[in-house]
């Protein structure tokens, strides 16, 4: 009697064996694949926001008004310069004296202009802006029109992100401005750092009082961002954000160099 030939038990359990550990290499070469792919995109993604972001802060920041000389330094500086022109066209001594008592009277007359800067430590950033309104028809029949002033803060609210706060109406209290509500720019945002560059001593500050000293020379913005949540990447929390530095400078800034025109002017005078 002829034996019919086929495989036997061990070899089909070997072949079964084989393709499996075939299907699942293949299955975790496209996971992996996945994976990079997604965490590819995420970085993309979390960059073009703290890109962004960054942009964003960094256009309020150019946009600022610089801190306003006082009338009575205003005017000082005017009388200064009639009692030098005058002192030296006739040569005398009474408009010198009447340019002098006219220094004195503006000088008793002078106010403290409201500040137009950066104020801000390293958790907030508080921006005074000018934004000049958009009119419509509407906006021109009313003849109350809109202020161009603006306050921007940014800070970072506990549970909530990265938030601005924009006002149009100035008040002393918070609570008195009716138009002051948070805008919630990433939920992402885990941290926010600022610091501010002082041009007269060349440090880096953690504060900052515009009303002053005037805008700093530069800010400097610390982000830290979560990374996105997706089904192939969970979110860890144990994690750190990732951190995206960026300097902004000002051009309106005030730097003294009385010390550098001192050290010039004593060195080129024989």
């Amino acid at each position: 009697m002829m034996r019919r030939k086929g495989y036997t038990l061990l070899e089909v359990i070997l072949a079964i064996a084989i393709g499996l550990l075939l299907i699942a290499a293949l299955y975790v070469a496209l996971e992996v694949q996945m994976r990079y792919m997604q965490t590819g995109r995420n970085a993309v993604a979390e960059g073009q926001l703290a890109r962004g972001l960054l942009a964003r802060m960094g256009a309020d920041i150019r946009q600022h008004l610089g801190k306003l000389p006082t009338t009575q330094s205003a005017a000082g500086a005017t009388a200064a310069a009639t009692d030098t022109t005058t002192g030296t066209a006739t040569g005398g001594t009474t408009s010198t004296s009447t340019s002098g008592t006219e220094a004195s009277t503006s000088g008793g007359l002078g106010t403290t202009q409201f500040n137009y800067g950066v104020q801000g430590d390293e958790t907030q950033l508080m921006l005074y802006v000018s934004a000049v309104p958009r009119f419509g028809q509407a906006d021109l029949d009313n003849q109350t029109g809109a202020s161009d002033l603006r306050r921007i803060v940014y800070t970072l609210m506990p549970g909530t992100g990265l938030v601005r706060i924009e006002s149009r109406m100035f008040s002393v209290d918070d609570s008195d401005m009716p138009d002051a509500f948070p805008d919630v720019l990433a939920p992402e945002a885990l941290a926010l750092q600022f610091r501010y560059y002082d041009g007269a001593s060349g440090t880096w500050l953690t504060s900052w009082d515009g009303a002053t000293s005037g805008p700093p020379l530069a800010i400097e913005i610390t982000l830290g961002l979560q990374p996105p949540v997706d089904l192939i990447t969970p979110r860890v929390e144990t994690l750190e954000p990732t951190l995206y530095r960026a300097v902004v400078t000002i051009p309106t800034a005030v730097v003294d160099t009385s010390s550098t025109t001192d050290s010039t002017t004593g060195t080129s005078t024989p």
